[in-house]
Protein backbone atom coordinates (compact mmCIF):
# COMPACT_ATOMS: atom_id res chain seq x y z
CA UNK A 1 0.00 0.00 0.00
CA UNK A 2 1.61 3.44 -0.67
CA UNK A 3 1.58 6.51 1.34
CA UNK A 4 -1.53 7.64 -0.51
CA UNK A 5 -3.71 4.60 -0.06
CA UNK A 6 -3.00 2.41 -3.50
CA UNK A 7 -2.44 -1.02 -3.39
CA UNK A 8 -1.34 -1.75 -6.80
CA UNK A 9 -2.03 -5.58 -5.93
CA UNK A 10 -5.61 -5.31 -5.40
CA UNK A 11 -8.10 -7.39 -7.72
CA UNK A 12 -10.76 -5.86 -8.61
CA UNK A 13 -14.69 -7.32 -8.22
CA UNK A 14 -15.71 -8.58 -11.37
CA UNK A 15 -18.20 -5.55 -12.21
CA UNK A 16 -16.31 -3.15 -10.29
CA UNK A 17 -15.14 -1.33 -13.73
CA UNK A 18 -18.60 -1.39 -15.47
CA UNK A 19 -20.42 -0.02 -12.20
CA UNK A 20 -17.70 2.72 -11.98
CA UNK A 21 -17.88 4.06 -15.64
CA UNK A 22 -22.06 3.27 -15.03
CA UNK A 23 -22.28 5.21 -12.02
CA UNK A 24 -19.91 7.86 -13.07
CA UNK A 25 -21.60 8.73 -16.91
CA UNK A 26 -24.68 8.81 -15.05
CA UNK A 27 -23.11 11.69 -12.59
CA UNK A 28 -21.97 13.53 -15.67
CA UNK A 29 -25.33 13.40 -17.10
CA UNK A 30 -26.85 14.90 -14.59
CA UNK A 31 -24.31 17.79 -13.60
CA UNK A 32 -24.47 18.89 -17.32
CA UNK A 33 -22.51 21.72 -18.44
CA UNK A 34 -20.55 20.76 -21.37
CA UNK A 35 -23.34 19.44 -24.38
CA UNK A 36 -20.36 17.23 -25.54
CA UNK A 37 -19.50 15.62 -22.72
CA UNK A 38 -23.09 14.94 -22.05
CA UNK A 39 -23.71 13.50 -25.52
CA UNK A 40 -20.54 11.27 -25.08
CA UNK A 41 -21.62 10.28 -21.23
CA UNK A 42 -25.34 9.41 -23.19
CA UNK A 43 -23.47 7.29 -25.96
CA UNK A 44 -21.11 5.55 -24.05
CA UNK A 45 -23.51 4.15 -21.28
CA UNK A 46 -26.02 2.80 -24.49
CA UNK A 47 -22.40 1.23 -25.21
CA UNK A 48 -22.16 -0.39 -21.91
CA UNK A 49 -25.81 -1.49 -21.75
CA UNK A 50 -25.21 -3.20 -24.82
CA UNK A 51 -21.51 -4.63 -23.77
CA UNK A 52 -22.18 -7.34 -21.61
CA UNK A 53 -18.80 -9.13 -22.27
CA UNK A 54 -17.51 -10.98 -19.60
CA UNK A 55 -13.53 -9.26 -18.11
CA UNK A 56 -14.87 -6.20 -18.79
CA UNK A 57 -11.98 -3.19 -19.68
CA UNK A 58 -12.96 0.75 -19.47
CA UNK A 59 -10.36 0.95 -22.26
CA UNK A 60 -12.86 1.33 -25.33
CA UNK A 61 -14.94 3.73 -22.83
CA UNK A 62 -12.38 6.64 -22.25
CA UNK A 63 -13.85 9.38 -24.67
CA UNK A 64 -16.42 11.06 -22.25
CA UNK A 65 -13.30 11.31 -19.73
CA UNK A 66 -10.85 12.56 -21.85
CA UNK A 67 -13.50 15.32 -23.05
CA UNK A 68 -14.48 15.97 -19.25
CA UNK A 69 -10.67 16.32 -18.39
CA UNK A 70 -10.71 18.94 -21.25
CA UNK A 71 -13.79 21.06 -20.59
CA UNK A 72 -12.88 23.15 -18.00
CA UNK A 73 -15.58 22.72 -15.52
CA UNK A 74 -14.50 22.36 -12.64
CA UNK A 75 -17.37 19.38 -11.37
CA UNK A 76 -16.96 17.46 -14.09
CA UNK A 77 -12.80 17.71 -14.14
CA UNK A 78 -12.74 16.44 -10.55
CA UNK A 79 -15.48 13.56 -11.59
CA UNK A 80 -13.13 12.51 -14.71
CA UNK A 81 -10.57 12.51 -12.57
CA UNK A 82 -12.16 10.44 -9.62
CA UNK A 83 -13.81 8.19 -12.41
CA UNK A 84 -9.78 8.05 -14.19
CA UNK A 85 -8.52 6.81 -10.62
CA UNK A 86 -11.05 4.17 -9.79
CA UNK A 87 -11.14 2.80 -13.36
CA UNK A 88 -6.97 2.79 -13.41
CA UNK A 89 -6.83 1.02 -9.18
CA UNK A 90 -9.02 -1.63 -10.00
CA UNK A 91 -7.68 -2.54 -13.10
CA UNK A 92 -10.47 -1.56 -15.38
CA UNK A 93 -8.53 1.01 -17.60
CA UNK A 94 -4.98 -0.54 -18.52
CA UNK A 95 -4.10 1.25 -21.66
CA UNK A 96 -2.12 -1.02 -23.04
CA UNK A 97 -3.35 -0.98 -26.37
CA UNK A 98 -2.93 0.86 -29.49
CA UNK A 99 -4.35 4.85 -28.56
CA UNK A 100 -7.42 5.53 -30.75
CA UNK A 101 -7.17 8.97 -30.28
CA UNK A 102 -3.36 9.30 -31.92
CA UNK A 103 -2.97 5.91 -33.36
CA UNK A 104 0.93 6.12 -34.40
CA UNK A 105 3.55 3.54 -34.28
CA UNK A 106 4.55 2.83 -30.08
CA UNK A 107 1.78 4.79 -28.49
CA UNK A 108 -0.33 2.70 -26.50
CA UNK A 109 -3.79 4.60 -25.34
CA UNK A 110 -2.12 5.30 -21.76
CA UNK A 111 -0.28 7.99 -22.86
CA UNK A 112 -3.76 9.41 -23.69
CA UNK A 113 -4.68 8.91 -20.38
CA UNK A 114 -1.75 10.55 -18.72
CA UNK A 115 -1.40 13.88 -20.98
CA UNK A 116 -5.39 14.09 -20.57
CA UNK A 117 -5.20 14.28 -16.66
CA UNK A 118 -1.62 16.51 -17.08
CA UNK A 119 -3.73 18.83 -19.35
CA UNK A 120 -6.62 18.88 -16.36
CA UNK A 121 -4.03 20.33 -13.79
CA UNK A 122 -5.67 24.08 -12.45
CA UNK A 123 -2.75 24.89 -9.80
CA UNK A 124 -5.22 26.99 -8.24
CA UNK A 125 -7.54 24.54 -7.17
CA UNK A 126 -5.54 22.23 -4.46
CA UNK A 127 -8.35 19.74 -4.27
CA UNK A 128 -7.98 19.30 -8.03
CA UNK A 129 -4.09 19.40 -8.10
CA UNK A 130 -4.23 16.49 -5.50
CA UNK A 131 -6.93 14.65 -7.91
CA UNK A 132 -4.55 15.12 -10.44
CA UNK A 133 -1.31 13.57 -8.22
CA UNK A 134 -3.62 10.83 -6.66
CA UNK A 135 -4.13 9.69 -10.76
CA UNK A 136 -1.05 9.81 -12.14
CA UNK A 137 0.18 8.03 -9.20
CA UNK A 138 -2.07 4.83 -9.63
CA UNK A 139 -0.89 5.15 -13.55
CA UNK A 140 2.69 4.06 -12.24
CA UNK A 141 2.24 2.06 -9.99
CA UNK A 142 -1.01 -0.36 -10.91
CA UNK A 143 0.23 -3.05 -12.71
CA UNK A 144 -0.39 -3.56 -15.61
CA UNK A 145 -0.74 -0.38 -17.09
CA UNK A 146 2.17 1.06 -19.13
CA UNK A 147 3.86 4.82 -18.86
CA UNK A 148 7.23 4.76 -19.87
CA UNK A 149 8.80 7.46 -22.52
CA UNK A 150 8.10 10.73 -23.10
CA UNK A 151 4.54 10.37 -21.28
CA UNK A 152 6.63 9.67 -17.69
CA UNK A 153 8.42 12.71 -18.28
CA UNK A 154 5.29 14.23 -18.86
CA UNK A 155 3.80 13.21 -15.63
CA UNK A 156 7.21 14.03 -13.71
CA UNK A 157 7.14 17.56 -15.54
CA UNK A 158 3.77 18.17 -14.09
CA UNK A 159 4.07 16.40 -10.65
CA UNK A 160 6.90 19.50 -10.68
CA UNK A 161 4.86 21.99 -11.88
CA UNK A 162 1.86 21.73 -9.44
CA UNK A 163 4.53 21.35 -6.31
CA UNK A 164 5.92 24.90 -7.63
CA UNK A 165 2.75 26.46 -8.04
CA UNK A 166 1.14 24.93 -5.06
CA UNK A 167 0.61 27.47 -2.26
CA UNK A 168 -1.17 24.48 0.17
CA UNK A 169 1.16 22.67 2.25
CA UNK A 170 -1.34 19.57 1.40
CA UNK A 171 -0.27 19.59 -1.91
CA UNK A 172 3.43 19.89 -1.46
CA UNK A 173 3.42 16.82 0.43
CA UNK A 174 1.34 15.03 -2.12
CA UNK A 175 3.58 15.99 -4.24
CA UNK A 176 6.82 14.96 -2.42
CA UNK A 177 5.32 12.01 -1.88
CA UNK A 178 3.98 11.40 -5.37
CA UNK A 179 7.50 11.74 -6.62
CA UNK A 180 8.92 9.58 -4.47
CA UNK A 181 6.97 7.16 -4.93
CA UNK A 182 7.16 7.22 -8.77
CA UNK A 183 10.98 7.39 -8.58
CA UNK A 184 11.38 4.43 -6.69
CA UNK A 185 9.28 2.63 -8.86
CA UNK A 186 10.78 3.49 -12.24
CA UNK A 187 14.26 3.16 -11.06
Amino acid sequence: MSALGLDPTSSPAPETGRTILTTGLQRMVEMGGDLDVVRECEAMTIKLEVDQTAGFQADGFFSPLKLALACGSPPLVRQALEMTHQLVVNKALVGGGPDPFQPEAGRCLMDTVVESVCEAVDTSDSEASISVLVVLLSTVVTTPCHVHGGTLLLLLRTALTIHRDAVDEAVHRTCSDTLKQVLNVVA
